[in-house]
């Protein structure tokens, strides 16, 4: 018999990724990078739920759950994204006293606030980013998710998007378009810190084969393939185009920060190494 419980894991870091914040006087700060994850869970979800529809031999419903939970774990990759970039370009960027532990408190900010924060920080044009209304849809999309996780009734105002003014009635090419928005605002960001790419890497199985692709790629190379041939397949008519359309801003230079960096632990720590039973069983 065992003497570990699940607690003794909770510190296991194992295929889990690191940022790493290093001050001058060898203070460091680091902190779990959640989105990548997030990421390549939820595209395995939505990939095995087209899979499902390409060979359905049943007409769409209206109101689908599973698409509505994917809807909603897409903006929570979103929320990872932006919450994970704000705290690395703050460490990045202002001179904290981070022998103080108040500044954990100051984090804890809404969503679209946050965005607006980032933006003031990372540009001094506002107006450009305005332009590419990346702002405007983003609030769209974090109405219709609200509406879907809090059961909210009657219809939204949408304008800047095609979402749905009943979000309960998603469908695959809304998810589709989430995505669209997603990337373009992560493409904005992805080089702010100097040799690194914040655009995540999703996992791609051929036959017995992984790669890794960048999610830009797979989504605009692969998913929206995907789904028009399927929607022509069904003879569906195709109703929403994808396309990258927004810039990326270039790398800023910290004066305070000596590095900032990602890192993966890749081997088991010998007290993690833990045999589990291989019995077979069907409980």
């Amino acid at each position: 018999m065992s003497n570990y419980s699940l607690e003794h894991f909770r510190k296991n870091t194992f295929a889990t990724t690191i940022c790493n914040v290093e001050y001058k006087g060898n203070l460091n700060i680091e902190f779990v990078i959640t989105y990548p994850d997030y990421f390549n869970v939820t595209i395995l979800q939505f990939v095995n739920l087209l899979r499902t529809f390409e060979n359905s031999l049943l007409p769409p419903q209206g109101y689908n759950p599973e698409l509505l939970q994917i809807f909603t774990s897409f903006f929570t990759c979103l929320e990872q994204f932006t919450n994970t970039f704000y705290v690395m370009l703050h460490f990045y960027l202002e001179d904290y006293d981070l022998t103080n532990k108040s500044y954990v408190d100051f984090f804890k900010k809404d969503y679209i606030p946050r965005l607006n924060t980032i933006i003031s920080m990372v540009t001094d044009d506002d107006l450009l980013f305005k332009k590419t209304g990346l702002l405007s849809k983003i609030r769209e999309l974090t109405l219709v998710r609200n509406y879907i996780v809090h059961g909210n009734f009657g219809k939204l105002s949408i304008n800047k998007t095609s979402f749905p003014r009943y979000p309960f009635s998603i469908n695959y090419e809304d998810v589709m378009e989430e995505l669209d928005i997603i990337i373009n605002i992560i493409h904005c960001f992805r080089y702010t810190f100097p040799n690194i790419d914040l655009m995540p890497y999703v996992q791609i199985h051929i036959g017995s084969a992984i790669f890794f692709k960048k999610f830009d790629d797979v989504f605009y190379k692969v998913l929206v393939p995907y789904i028009n041939n399927i929607l022509d397949k069904h003879s569906f008519i195709s109703t929403k185009t994808y396309r990258n359309s927004c810039f990326a801003l270039p790398s800023i230079k910290s004066n305070i920060a000596k590095s900032i960096k990602f890192w993966e632990q890749l081997e088991h720590e010998k007290e993690y190494d833990y045999k589990m039973r291989d019995v077979k069983t069907n409980y």
